[in-house]
């Protein structure tokens, strides 16, 4: 079982749960395709959905994304919600549903702090 990280902040007298994932990005500094990862911590609150990014399987079969993924790595996208802007995506590393599982907060976590 996967430890999930939850981490809880406050932020104008509310608790706020953040979740750690690994989010995959393009390093547009190069010419060539570069990617990196890096830490993110996502608001649960505000996913707006989470779906299968079947195209960076494609990326790791082609050897374009870091070295130490493994071949059957599955792959994310998470949309935030902005307000009234238009939503953010990433790529995170991990299949829809466990995903899912680690961003779902109940209100008792909240509540314990």
């Amino acid at each position: 079982m996967v430890r999930t990280e939850k981490f809880i902040i406050s932020h104008k007298g509310n608790r706020i749960v953040l979740v750690k994932l690994v989010e995959i990005y393009e390093n547009r500094k190069f010419s060539d395709r570069n990617f990196l990862l890096r830490e993110v911590f996502i608001n649960p609150e505000q996913v707006v959905y989470i779906r299968e990014e079947e195209g960076y399987k494609t990326l790791l079969k082609e050897g374009l994304l870091p070295d130490g993924l493994a071949n059957f790595q599955e792959f994310s996208r998470i949309c935030m919600n902005q307000g009234q802007a238009h939503g953010s995506d990433i790529i995170v590393i991990g299949e829809v549903s466990s995903v899912e599982k680690k961003l779902r907060v109940k209100q008792k976590q909240i509540l314990k702090g």
